[in-house]
């Protein structure tokens, strides 16, 4: 092997030596991240339904904390009504996706017994590791949900 093949080589062992550690890095921080910010839907996602309202300070508490662990994400929150007029049973949903500007008016959303919430957790960006990661090993960006719900009861 002549010294172009051998600085070539060397060169090449370099980047390697540097590229696994780093995807490795931005795999188990994400992960880590994920599974934070999901436990904390679900524990938001039990706080509603146990206080039957969804308050200004629940959800501000709940963007503070995470935030920091994984920018760039928002929530979205349907509350599904049933009623009946006799004969049949229908359901009524609203849609709450701009929970900020919501909480800017409002202090409270009051949900009654029957309730049927969902609370939806939709990350937009990916942390700088993940972008770090894809300028190397091209992956298509996904757009992560995260869902939990129940029953007021």
């Amino acid at each position: 092997m002549n010294t172009f093949g051998r600085s070539i080589t060397i060169i090449l062992a370099c980047i390697l030596l540097f590229l696994f550690p780093v995807q490795y890095d931005a795999e188990l921080t994400g992960t880590i991240a994920d599974a934070v910010v999901e436990n904390g839907v679900y524990e938001l996602t039990d706080k509603v339904i146990r206080n039957k309202a969804f308050t200004k300070m629940d959800y501000e508490m709940f963007m503070n904390e995470f935030d920091m662990a994984d920018a760039g994400f928002h929530l979205e929150f349907e509350v599904a009504k049933s009623y009946s007029d006799g004969e049949q049973d229908y359901m009524f949903s609203e849609f709450y996706d701009e929970l900020g500007a919501y909480f800017t008016i409002e202090e409270e959303l009051t949900l009654e017994r029957g309730d049927y919430i969902t609370i939806y957790l939709i990350k937009d960006m990916e942390s700088d590791l993940l972008k770090l990661q894809e300028l190397f090993f091209h992956k298509g960006i996904r757009k992560e949900q995260i869902v939990y719900g129940g029953r007021i009861s």
